[in-house]
């Protein structure tokens, strides 16, 4: 459930990549297996057609069919790709909030937000939508949460993966502006 939160700091920057779990081998093996079937047989259909029917009709159907293949292939392409690299990551600098899921090729949904004091907050993983902010007060009875950066103009970004509770105490006492 719970595998990796790396934290990067940089001059007035901090990178916090939470590593879900991953699949396994099994797993990897039927979404490789997926994603070749779904890229190569309609190749391999189209090479068929032209090399033995001597009047060859493309129809919608056909044009239709490759389409949901290729469609398909590339969602199974993203899931293996998430499964061997994947990552969500927050970007914390002076001015701005930034979250994405990095793919290890790719990124997917950027959201920038401007905040000038971000602050860590926490949900439980049995009411995900109630946030709290850390505090030095905070006695925390649960084994793991979901992190949340709030911005100053209240605008809340939730992981979607949990952490444990010693990884989010570490969060607490850092800032964009350190060095």
């Amino acid at each position: 459930m719970i595998e990796n939160l790396e934290v990067n700091i940089q001059k007035g920057k901090i990178e916090i990549s939470i590593q879900p779990a991953k699949a396994n081998r099994f797993v990897l093996a039927v979404l490789s297996i997926l994603v070749i079937v779904s890229f190569i047989f309609p190749l391999v259909a189209i090479f068929l057609a032209v090399l033995f029917v001597e009047q060859l009709n493309i129809g919608f159907g056909y044009i239709l069919t490759l389409i949901i293949f290729w469609g398909t292939g590339i969602y199974f392409l993203r899931k293996l790709l998430w499964n061997l690299r994947g990552k969500e990551v927050f970007t914390l600098t002076e001015d701005e909030v930034m979250h994405f899921f990095d793919y290890g090729f790719f990124k997917d949904k950027l959201s920038t937000f401007e905040s000038r004091s971000p602050k860590f907050g926490y949900s439980w993983l049995e009411n995900p939508d109630d946030i709290y902010l850390i505090s030095d007060e905070d006695s925390f009875n649960e084994v793991s949460c979901y992190l949340a950066v709030v911005t100053d103009r209240e605008e809340i970004i939730r992981s979607h993966f949990p952490i444990t509770l010693d990884q989010l105490e570490k969060l607490l006492n850092l800032s964009p502006g350190d060095d």
